[in-house]
């Protein structure tokens, strides 16, 4: 499994608070998922808020 995330600190860009509010994408790829020869992948919103 990968799964990779693209974050943009957007409590920095809209309330000039940093490392607080995080937006981006995620993108998981799975192979050989559940012991089958199966391979998955998907693109997901992404929001993180830190406090």
């Amino acid at each position: 499994m990968a799964q990779a995330q693209v974050r943009w600190d957007a409590g920095n860009a809209f309330f000039d608070v940093k490392d607080r509010l995080f937006l981006g994408i995620e993108y998981q790829y799975w192979n050989n998922k559940l012991g089958t020869q199966e391979k998955d992948n998907t693109v997901q919103a992404l929001a993180v808020w830190r406090f």
